[in-house]
């Protein structure tokens, strides 16, 4: 049995959903709701669409009248309040998981261990004026303490899991995405200590090589982060390449949510949320 969502206004979507999401790895795609008999499609997940289209249709119509009303009744609405916040919510996370992918593939990670255990040691890896490996290492504590809370980590998970299915489905819908210069900034930040920091040997940059290329999960974060990437790179060639962050890798690192592994892991346990 899942918790109730936080997101109160999309509720009843996201619950009408689930079995569908579970099958497709939290991604929505509204045509599979225009063909309830899809030969092709198992008996499952036929069943997960019949159970969800009500709702799919309900929110539907919810938010072309919303798109119809002025902007004073738009910006008052829980429904596009909830999918403002979840957007902020799913490029914050893309940014998080790839400083902690970054850390990983230069070697950083497995440094960051000493003084994790020490009281006075922050977990403020958002302060980027840190030097990378001070931000590394902060990034590891937060990650144990996720760990050291039972089912902190889970929640995390399902909140972000709920916020994509709802910027999907948004965005489907006629809604827009709208970039979190928040994201942007802590990217381009954390993409500047890299390159102070240096990590310019080979191995360094098959290490990221390889990491991009084996997970590059999609989600709706993806192209406005991609763009932000790239306009560090434009302004940084050589350091982008020293790191090993190629034109190309660099645009699949960026791309990653990490929703895929996450909603892999989700569909697999589904207990406990």
């Amino acid at each position: 049995m899942s918790a109730p969502s936080s997101s109160l206004a999309w509720r009843e979507l996201l619950e009408a959903l689930e079995p569908y999401a579970q099958l497709t790895g939290w991604r929505y795609d509204h045509d599979d709701f225009m063909r309830l008999d899809d030969p092709k499609a198992s008996a499952e997940l036929r069943a997960a669409r019949e159970h969800g289209v009500g709702a799919v249709l309900e929110f539907g119509d919810a938010l072309l009248r919303l798109a119809k009303e002025p902007p004073a009744v738009q910006a008052a609405s829980p429904l596009l309040q909830e999918f403002e916040l979840a957007q902020r919510k799913v490029a914050r996370e893309a940014v998080y998981k790839t400083m902690c992918a970054t850390c990983r593939a230069l070697g950083v990670w497995e440094d960051a261990g000493a003084g994790l255990d020490d009281p006075e040691e922050s977990c403020a890896f958002q302060d980027l004026t840190q030097p990378f490996e001070t931000i590394a290492r902060r990034l590891k504590r937060f990650e144990k303490h996720l760990d050291a809370v039972p089912g902190a980590r889970e929640e995390r998970e399902r909140r972000l899991l709920d916020a994509s299915l709802i910027v999907e489905f948004a965005l489907e819908h006629g809604f827009t995405w709208s970039d979190d210069e928040v994201s942007s900034s802590m990217l381009i930040d954390f993409m500047q200590r890299v390159k102070e920091w240096g990590g310019n040997d080979v191995a360094s940059a098959e290490s990221v090589r390889a990491l991009v290329r084996g997970s590059v999960p999609e989600g709706p974060a993806k192209e406005p982060l991609q763009i932000t990437a790239l306009k560090w790179v434009e302004a940084h060639p050589a350091a982008a390449i020293g790191i090993g962050l190629t034109v190309s890798a660099l645009t699949a690192a960026i791309a990653g949510v990490a929703i895929a592994g996450i909603a892999s892991a989700a569909s697999r346990g589904n207990n406990g949320r």
